[in-house]
């Protein structure tokens, strides 16, 4: 689902790069064809005359054409990063709604029971708060940290959704004492998906 909404978004990224790499795949398959008839210390030479050539073409790059070439990257990267915060402003309300009800069946059951993925059988080598069977991974709403036991029993509030969405726009979400500054943060991590 978020596949398809990025894909209308920004475009398919496979279709925009086929196009733009197919040019070079079709030099290289003719290229190909003429290297057949070369030598193997022939074709091991080739490798030295690129590297020849990548050194001068380099050395004619003056400082301002290679800040030109950085800003242009930081300029490229700026409207990705736009488009992808449309995309997150898009589904953050649905990202909240996750997290709040997980919070919810977490602490009103006692645990999650979930299909075992590697990211849950890495963690319960490390965590006491989640077993694995067969599987199945169950994540417990007790754990232990800094030897003390903790329990889950924390449901987010309108005012915790609400500094999670300050704190999504990269802004500084001031909460007073007994607000939920906890259940702020992670409800602002739901919405950082790894998108690039």
């Amino acid at each position: 689902m978020l596949s398809s909404l990025l894909k209308k978004i920004i475009g398919d990224k496979s279709v925009k790069d086929r196009k733009e790499y197919q040019p070079y795949i079709d030099k290289a398959r003719s290229f190909q064809e003429q290297f057949k008839s070369l030598s193997d210390d022939e074709l091991r030479t080739k490798t030295t005359e690129f590297q020849k050539a990548g050194k001068v073409e380099n050395k004619d790059l003056s400082i301002n054409d290679k800040e030109a070439l950085y800003d242009k990257i930081d300029s490229m990267t700026k409207v990705i990063d736009e488009k992808i915060e449309e995309t997150l402003k898009e589904i953050l309300p649905e990202a909240f709604a996750v997290v709040v009800e997980t919070a919810r069946r977490w602490s009103e059951n006692g645990q999650l029971v979930v299909k075992a993925q590697d990211f849950d059988r890495d963690l319960a080598v490390k965590k006491d708060g989640i077993t694995i069977d067969g599987d199945t991974a169950i994540w417990h709403n007790k754990w232990t940290a800094a030897g003390a036991e903790v329990t889950w029993n924390m449901v987010h509030y309108d005012v915790q959704l609400m500094g999670g969405s300050v704190l999504h726009t990269g802004k500084i979400a001031e909460m007073q004492t007994g607000e939920g500054k906890t259940l702020v943060s992670n409800a602002s991590r739901i919405s950082e998906c790894d998108f690039q």
